[in-house]
């Protein structure tokens, strides 16, 4: 490889620039400072600084990799390990549910659910088409909307919520998925209907 008459780093390709009135083949690096006004830059200094350069890239390297490498045995902490444990409590269960509008679409009920648990809180719509044959409602994790053929009851937007708690990492996703998210809507009506 041939070397930069600057600097004196071996490279790939060079440059043919015009320096002190003679052309001389130049690397990428001492062609960016001279383009960029440095002409205090000397041969030594360049040199140096892309050696300097090198070498930190060298060691931010070895940390990324160190970094990208996890325990194989390592298990993701979710903030909620069950359906139980993630019920918010009463006062905002109460504020959730006086966010029901009079004909049962919710529109505040999702911001202050998903103020307490800080995510993105999913918008819930009212769209016969969207719903698979056969359900209530139905979340959808790509888009993050929950949308319902019918005005929805307490249990079916607190089943819908729960989907978007495991979307967004605040409880684990299983298998039981279904099971837990009627969990999740059992509690959150029981402790409603518990209020003092």
């Amino acid at each position: 490889m041939p070397k930069c008459e600057l600097c004196g780093e071996k490279v790939a390709r060079r440059i043919k620039r015009l320096i002190s009135k003679r052309l001389q083949m130049i690397c990428n690096h001492c062609d960016y400072h001279i383009l960029n006004g440095n002409h205090l830059y000397t041969i030594s200094t360049l040199g140096s600084e892309r050696a300097y350069g090198r070498e930190m890239r060298k060691e931010v390297n070895r940390l990324n990799s160190l970094l990208e490498h996890k325990p194989l045995n390592e298990k993701k902490v979710y903030p909620y390990s069950n359906p139980w444990s993630a019920v918010p409590p009463i006062h905002v269960l109460m504020n959730a549910k006086k966010a029901l509008s009079v004909q049962g679409i919710y529109s505040g009920f999702p911001e202050i659910l998903g103020d307490y648990y800080g995510i993105l809180s999913p918008p819930y719509y009212h769209n016969d088409k969207m719903v698979p044959e056969g359900a209530i409602a139905c979340y959808y994790p790509h888009t993050n909307t929950v949308y319902s053929k019918n005005p929805m009851s307490n249990h079916t937007a607190f089943h819908e919520m729960y989907h978007a708690l495991e979307r967004h990492g605040i409880v684990p996703k299983t298998t039981d998925s279904e099971k837990n998210a009627d969990f999740y809507a059992d509690a959150c009506c029981d402790l409603l209907n518990q209020k003092p």
